[in-house]
């Protein structure tokens, strides 16, 4: 069953049970309102869920998930500290 979005805009007030792509979301809780918004990391597809205290919750996708730091090509170069030298600087903790 697909659920619709009543908004018209595919990236904002996603009910829960609909499928939501990878991204950062920025959640509403309204009937009641118990907490203030707050933003939640989705890292695979999923159907979002319900909340457990209110009949109202909304998800309104913010962006797309980022790439990790250390996948991205800005940082892989030559002139990155090899992880010895971060570790002898007490930056890595060795385990």
């Amino acid at each position: 069953m697909q659920i619709q979005n009543p908004s018209g805009d595919p990236t904002k007030g996603i009910p829960p049970g609909a499928v939501a792509a990878p991204g950062i979301y920025v959640v509403v809780h309204r009937e009641p309102a118990h907490t203030t918004p707050h933003e939640v990391t989705i890292s695979a597809p999923i159907v979002l869920p319900e909340c457990s205290d209110c009949a109202g919750v909304r998800f309104n996708r913010k962006c797309s998930s980022p790439i990790p730091v250390e996948d991205c090509e800005c940082f892989q170069s030559p002139t990155t500290a090899p992880r010895f030298e971060l570790e002898e600087a007490g930056l890595i903790i060795a385990v």
